[in-house]
Formats: C-alpha cells, sequence, structure tokens
C-alpha cells in the first residue's frame, strides 16, 4: 500500500474582505465584484522547517519564490482548498492557479484520519499550539465591506481600519500557516488511490451541477403559495386560535382538546409531551382522533417539506454562470462517505415514481398550475419537495445520465463476511428480497426486504417491529421475535463477522501497537493512538484512544405473551474519541455499528474509485454523486446507459467476487 504526502511544500492562506457572504459559496464570493485579498502568507517548509517564509499585504509584488513554485506545479497546502482556489482562479490575487492536482488540503487529511476538520479543533486535538481567538475576531471585523467596497461595522458604520490592524491580521494569518503545516506534516498520509479520489472529487466539485434557475423560481412561487394556503386552512381549523399548524402553540392547542399527547425523554432524563413526527404518526394511526385535530396534524406534516424547499431561496446567488459548485464535502462521515453542504443534495428527498405522474408535477410547477396541483396530490409540498432535485438540470446541448448501485449494502456485507450462501443467489441474478422472505414462509417481498436492511447490523426484535411498521408492515411481537431470531440463523457468516469484528476490537484496546485481528475480509491493527480497521481497499477507519468503559443500558424486549419489557444492566462499552462540535467527544460502538461502518465504507470505495475511472473521461463528465448514485452530463445523444453502468460497476482488483450491477437512466434533469 503506497502512502502519498509530499515532504516539501507551500503552505499559504488569504484575510480576504467582501460585501459577498461567504455563506453563498467560496465561488460566488470569489467572484463578487466587491471581495478583494487584504493580505496573504506564504510558507515553503520541510517537515518542521520553514525553508522561505513571506508576508504579502495587497499593493505589493508577490515573491518571484512563490510564484515560480507553483508554475513549476509543485506542491500547495491550504486548509478547505476551495476557498483559495476560487480566489486565485477569479484573480483576487495575482498568483498562477495550481492545477487541482497540485493541491494539498489539511482539511481533508485531517477528515480521512477521521479528526476535526476546523483547523483550530484539529490543532487541539493533535495537541498543537491554539488558534489566535483574537486575531479571529480581528479576521471577523476587517471582512465586511459594503457594496461600495468600504469597510463596514456589523451595523454598517464606514469606517478605515488602521494600519495597525492590518499587520495584526497578517500575524494572524501567518499562524494559521504555521498551524496547518504543523498538522500536515503529523497527520497520517492518504493511500495513492485516495489522493487520486481526492483530486477527482475536486474536478467534479470545480465543474458543479447546473441550475435550471427558471424552475427554480416556480417551484419556489409554488411553495409560497401553499404556505399561504396552510395559513388560511390552520387559522379556519382552529377557529383562528392558530396561524400555523406547527410549534408550541399547537402542542397546547391539542392539549386543551383533551388528546393525551405521547412523551419523549429530554436529555435530563425528564419526560415532556411531544408532537415530532413520530408522535403524530401515532395520533393519526387512532380511530377516535377528533376530525379538527386530525387536520392539523396532516397539514403539519406537510409543512414539514418547507424546511427542505427554503433552500431554494437564494440559489440564484450562489451559482456561478449557471453553475453551483463545490456541493461536496469530502469524507463527510466517518466511513469516508461524502456529505454536502449548500444546496445539501444529500438531503433532497429521492422521487421513486420516475414515471409520467413525476412528470405531471414538473409540468405543473413550470406552468405555475397550483389549482391543477391542487386537484391532483393529496399532499402539494411533498409532491414539490419531490421535484426538488429537478432543479439540477442539463445546461443546453446536454443531457442528465446518472445510474445507482442496486443493494449495494445487502451485497457488500456477505462478502465482506465470506457468506457465499448469500453471494450465490445475487450470482444467479435471484431477488435477494424474496428469498429472504421465503427464508421465514413468506411471500412478502416488502418484509423480507426489512429483513435485509435491518437486521444485517445486529438491529433487535423491538426495533425491528419498529422498522417494519415504517414500511407498512405490523408484525405481532412474536413474529417480530421469530423472524428476528430466524434471520441470524439463515445469515451465520453475517453474525460470525459481527464477533470478529467486536472481538478483535476488545482484544487490541490492550494490545502492543503492530498487533493485527482479521475479521472477514477486514484486518483490525493496532497503531499507537487508534484502532484502525484496514478495508480491502486498503483504505483505512480510525478509532482514537479505544478502551471499554462499564455503563448502564437499558435493553427493550418482548415476553412471550407479547408484552414490552425492559431491563438495565452493566455492560463493558466499547468507547473511542472521534470529531465532535467541541472538537473530539466520546463515541460508542459495538459488533452492528461496526459492521455498518465497514459495509458502508467499502460501498463508498466503489463508488470513489468509479470517480476515479470517470475522472477527464472523454464522453461522461460527472458533475454529483448522491449516496450510491454517480450523475454524469452527456452531450446530446451522446453516451450509452449500459456503459455508464459498465463503468462504474468495473471491480477493482481488490473487490473479486463482488457481485455488483447498477440501474441507470438518461434525463434532462437529476434524478438520483
Amino acid at each position: 500500500m503506497l502512502l502519498r504526502k509530499p515532504d516539501t511544500v507551500l503552505g499559504l492562506d488569504f484575510e480576504t474582505a467582501s460585501a459577498c457572504d461567504i455563506k453563498l459559496g467560496s465561488s460566488a464570493y470569489a467572484n463578487h465584484e466587491t471581495t478583494r485579498v487584504m493580505c496573504a502568507s506564504f510558507i515553503l517548509a520541510k517537515e518542521d522547517e520553514a525553508l522561505l517564509t513571506a508576508d504579502w499585504y495587497a499593493g505589493h509584488p508577490i515573491p518571484d519564490w512563490v510564484r515560480e513554485w507553483i508554475e513549476q506545479g509543485n506542491p500547495v497546502l491550504a486548509h478547505n482548498v476551495s476557498f483559495e482556489h476560487e480566489v486565485i482562479k477569479a484573480g483576487r490575487i495575482d498568483l498562477p492557479t495550481p492545477s487541482l492536482d497540485q493541491w494539498y488540503d489539511t482539511m481533508a487529511i485531517s477528515a480521512a484520519a477521521n479528526l476535526p476538520q476546523s483547523l483550530e479543533k484539529l490543532s487541539e486535538a493533535l495537541g498543537e499550539s491554539e488558534k489566535d481567538m483574537e486575531g479571529n475576531r480581528l479576521m471577523r471585523k476587517l471582512c465586511r465591506l459594503n457594496s461600495k467596497g468600504e469597510h463596514v461595522t456589523a451595523r454598517g458604520k464606514v469606517w478605515q481600519p488602521p494600519e495597525s490592524d492590518i499587520y495584526r491580521l497578517m500575524k494572524y494569518c501567518r499562524r494559521d500557516v504555521e498551524a496547518m503545516l504543523e498538522a500536515y506534516f503529523l497527520l497520517p498520509a492518504m493511500t495513492e488511490t485516495e489522493r487520486k479520489v481526492w483530486v477527482a472529487d475536486q474536478r467534479v466539485n470545480e465543474r458543479g451541477v447546473y441550475i435550471d434557475l427558471d424552475f427554480t423560481r416556480s417551484l419556489t412561487w409554488m411553495a409560497d403559495r401553499r404556505q399561504f394556503d396552510l395559513r388560511n386552512l390552520t387559522h379556519e381549523i382552529s377557529d383562528s386560535r392558530l396561524d400555523q399548524p406547527r410549534g408550541v402553540k399547537l402542542r397546547l392547542y391539542a392539549e386543551d382538546k383533551g388528546i393525551k399527547l405521547p412523551k419523549k425523554r429530554r436529555p435530563d432524563g425528564t419526560l415532556t409531551t411531544t408532537l415530532d413526527r413520530e408522535a403524530m404518526d401515532s395520533l393519526l394511526a387512532t380511530d377516535k382522533l377528533p376530525e379538527d385535530i386530525r387536520k392539523l396534524l396532516l397539514l403539519s406534516k406537510e409543512s414539514g417539506r418547507l424546511t427542505s424547499l427554503a433552500k431554494l431561496r437564494d440559489l440564484g446567488g450562489r451559482t456561478v454562470n449557471g453553475r453551483l459548485p463545490w456541493q461536496l464535502r469530502y469524507h463527510g462521515a466517518h466511513t469516508g462517505r461524502w456529505s454536502a453542504k449548500g444546496l445539501q443534495v444529500h438531503n433532497m428527498p429521492k422521487d421513486r415514481r420516475r414515471n409520467k405522474h413525476t412528470e405531471l408535477v414538473r409540468q405543473q410547477v413550470q406552468s405555475k398550475d397550483y389549482d391543477s396541483l391542487v386537484l391532483t396530490e393529496d399532499n402539494i409540498l411533498e409532491s414539490l419537495s419531490l421535484c426538488l432535485r429537478g432543479v439540477i438540470a442539463a445546461p443546453e446541448g446536454y443531457e442528465i445520465l446518472g445510474a445507482d448501485y442496486a443493494a449495494i449494502e445487502a451485497r457488500v456485507l456477505p462478502w465482506l463476511a465470506f457468506d457465499t450462501a448469500t453471494l450465490g443467489i445475487f450470482q444467479a441474478g435471484r431477488d435477494i428480497y424474496v428469498e429472504d422472505a421465503k427464508a421465514i414462509g413468506s411471500d412478502n417481498r416488502q418484509l423480507g426486504k426489512v429483513q435485509r436492511l435491518a437486521l444485517g447490523y445486529g438491529m433487535g426484535s423491538v426495533k425491528f417491529r419498529e422498522t417494519a411498521l415504517l414500511y407498512g408492515i405490523d408484525l405481532p411481537p412474536a413474529d417480530a421475535v421469530r423472524i428476528q431470531q430466524q434471520w441470524r440463523k439463515n445469515n451465520e457468516r453475517i453474525v460470525q463477522f459481527w464477533k470478529e469484528l467486536e472481538d478483535g476490537f476488545r482484544e487490541l484496546i490492550n494490545a502492543e501497537p503492530g498487533t493485527s485481528s482479521p475479521a472477514g475480509r477486514c484486518v483490525l491493527r493496532r497503531g499507537n493512538e487508534r484502532i484502525v480497521i484496514e478495508l480491502p481497499s486498503g483504505r483505512r477507519l480510525s478509532y482514537w484512544s479505544p478502551r471499554e468503559e462499564p455503563r448502564s443500558q437499558t435493553f427493550s424486549y418482548y415476553e412471550k405473551d407479547g408484552s414490552l419489557q425492559s431491563a438495565t444492566e452493566q455492560v463493558n462499552t466499547l468507547v473511542y474519541f472521534a470529531p465532535s462540535h467541541k472538537g473530539m467527544g466520546i463515541e460508542t460502538t459495538y459488533r452492528g455499528k461496526l459492521a455498518e461502518n465497514v459495509t458502508q465504507a467499502v460501498a463508498r470505495d466503489l463508488l470513489a474509485e468509479a470517480l476515479v475511472r470517470l475522472d477527464n473521461h472523454p464522453t461522461y463528465r460527472p458533475v454529483l454523486h448522491v449516496h450510491d448514485a454517480i450523475a454524469a452530463e452527456v452531450a446530446e445523444g451522446e453516451g450509452d446507459i449500459g456503459e455508464f453502468c459498465d463503468i462504474i460497476t468495473v471491480l477493482p482488483n481488490w473487490a473479486t467476487g463482488l457481485p455488483v450491477s447498477a440501474d441507470g437512466y438518461r434525463a434532462s434533469y437529476f434524478k438520483g
């Protein structure tokens, strides 16, 4: 396994000011007419030694050695590369634009090691010097400009910063570069393959997605119209007591009507009444709910979709030349999967209908035919939210060609566990969900699907029954217990894989560095400060400062008579440190969670290597990937769905025997 980290790099950081809100994204910010660089720090370093340093102020020439280093294609380091890259590319500082494969990013490297992505929190986690908070406050004060390019206070008052403030800002900028370099030389390197994945990811992010702004405006208009109607309906149903169908007022209204609301436990252990989504579903399932309460709860559930639709409001301001770049956050999850920012494409509801009905709703949105939408749809905002992905479209002369991996986790888990019987079902082309249903004496494919998705990571019978309810299957408690136990008997290799992961983790806690323990196709290894799980790809998942900690845990279970019971026991719980909003916080894990981690990580590695294969492909330009799906732009009439699926399902050398397949589509907009 080759590791990739140059021993000499140019670290740089810019301090900027603008009338543009950085929350609109680095590209929109960098391209705003008022954006300017006030000062910059450059340090050429090798290990802990600074070879050359330079402080630069606006209006002065860039040092020749900085320019020459970049022009020669040498490594350049930043923390959150998208910002510096876009600032240089937009011409806000007189520097040659580094190619994306020149850049190295401490944010990305720390994320891959399961460490904080904030430079301040990363420095703390690594035991380095703390961030300059006084300088940070000054930076926030100096970064605000008005539309004329003048410095303004938080209240909009024009002011002129003294030279001493700019000099102090430079000290802050230089300290950030020093902290970044310290972190860079301490962090574990990426593998050669993972470095290629990151570069391919940067190209996808820089390219961005094309946004259909006309459709976006129409969708926003329809959502606003429905929100207006929801308020009027709520006012009418509640006899003018409520203005909107949510919040504390709705809960109090229901209690005044004599409704016994479900309770949930607060973090401090006390119980309080609730009207969250689960509580509303529970109440709506009863037969004796007053009609006004029923209507209000339905309106409340519908209004919950407003949050996702609100993302559209500033979308025009985020785009540059019609495109929305930098929407994917590399290694956003511990497993290595991406998360989203900005438009939050990962959180958009997926329209699984993909039929004429979907197209009808799109046509109604495009023509702003609200009255027809009300006639054809029961839940207006849900139907509108299912159109959200459609704001991502193909520009004129192009089409979207997309594909997603079929039942990928259901395939990866038995492959990791050497479960040849289950793999044989996939290899024979049989439906795994039908087979799972048959194995418990049922012909209900949906029940088979729930088993495969819910029970693969160690779920108990109580939670399994609750999960089945979400799929519309109401199991008697005795059946939930029987099915859960039978599934484990039918999938002994997977159950054994859970055990190997947990037993290996426990054994390595007090083991000497270098000790290893196999678990299926993975290997757990003890490092100096962490346990890593080495995946078949060679990539590693990190669990920092692991230990066992006695904790009280409450377990729910069903008695033979079907009654729900609970018991509290002292359990030696596996804990480790992971990134949190405070820096590094304690996380717990167990056999099922470890199995879920590695399964999702391997599924991610398959998609990641597909991105590398598509990088700079002459026909397919990848512009987006969401969970287990990839979308590319192709010229109209070019490309082939089958060929695209073949490209993304090529098995890497490490994945021999993994039965992967994909389903694709061609459309004028992104379907997921």
